[in-house]
C-alpha cells in the first residue's frame, strides 16, 4: 500500500466509531449504514442517503452483470462522502502536495478492511469512477484472480464509468482524459499488452486513485 492509501486508511478508520457524527471546524458529519455500505458525510443526511442509495445500485447492477456472482456476499465498503472539493483537501492533503493530482475519488483496501472518499460536487468528471472502478475488481477478483491483466483493468475501466439515474443505466462512457491519453501517447504493441502483468512498469494501480 503507498504512503497516500496508509493515510487515507487511517483517516478513515477514525470515523469508525459508535457515533453518528464528527465535527471538524464545526461542520457536522451524518453516518448513514445501508446493507452493504457505510456512508458518512458532511453533505447533510439527504446526501449521504443518495450516496448510499447510488453505492447500493451500483452493486446490484455489478453483481447481475456477473451471474455467478449474485449471491456472493460481498464485503462492507465504509465511503466518505464530502461535499466539496475544499473538504476532499483539507481531509488528504497529501493529494494537494506539487506533483500530485486532485482525485475525486479514492479507494484503499487492506486485509478485509474498505474504504473509499469521494468528493459529491458536481464537476466535469464522473467523482465515482476511481471507486466504481476498484469495486469492481473487489468483486470480480474473487470469482476470476487469475484473468489477464489487459482483461481485468480493461473491464473494471468499462464498469467504472458507470452512471445510474432515476431513468437508466449508462454503462462504457467513454473517459475525456483516458481519450486524450490514446490521441496523445502512443500505443502499447499488442505483442507487450498482452504480456503485462501486476509487475510490469505498464502497470500502476495508483493511478486508478484520479
Amino acid at each position: 500500500m503507498s504512503p497516500l492509501s496508509k493515510s487515507l486508511a487511517a483517516l478513515l478508520t477514525i470515523f469508525i466509531l459508535p457515533t453518528v457524527s464528527y465535527c471538524a471546524k464545526h461542520e457536522t458529519w451524518i453516518e448513514v449504514r445501508s446493507p452493504n455500505f457505510i456512508v458518512i458525510s458532511n453533505g447533510g443526511e439527504k446526501q449521504a442517503r443518495k450516496a448510499a442509495l447510488q453505492f447500493e445500485e451500483v452493486r446490484a447492477f455489478f453483481k447481475q452483470s456477473l451471474q455467478i456472482a449474485k449471491t456472493y456476499p460481498t464485503p462492507l465498503l465504509t465511503v466518505l462522502a464530502v461535499s466539496n472539493e475544499d473538504s476532499m483537501r483539507e481531509l488528504l492533503p497529501e493529494y494537494w502536495a506539487k506533483g500530485h493530482a486532485h482525485p475525486a475519488g479514492v479507494f484503499v483496501g487492506r486485509i478485509d478492511q474498505y474504504y473509499a472518499a469521494v468528493d459529491l460536487e458536481p464537476q466535469a468528471v464522473n467523482p465515482y469512477e476511481a471507486v466504481y472502478h476498484e469495486y469492481y475488481h473487489l468483486l470480480t477478483t474473487p470469482y476470476f484472480p487469475d484473468l489477464p491483466v489487459w482483461l481485468s483493468e480493461g473491464l473494471a475501466e468499462y464498469f467504472g464509468s458507470t452512471e445510474i439515474d432515476d431513468k437508466q443505466v449508462l454503462v462504457g462512457l467513454m473517459n475525456p482524459a483516458l481519450l486524450m491519453i490514446l490521441k496523445t501517447q502512443p500505443w502499447i504493441p499488442l505483442d507487450v499488452l498482452f504480456r503485462v502483468d501486476r509487475t510490469s512498469p505498464y502497470y500502476n494501480e495508483q493511478n486508478k486513485n484520479l
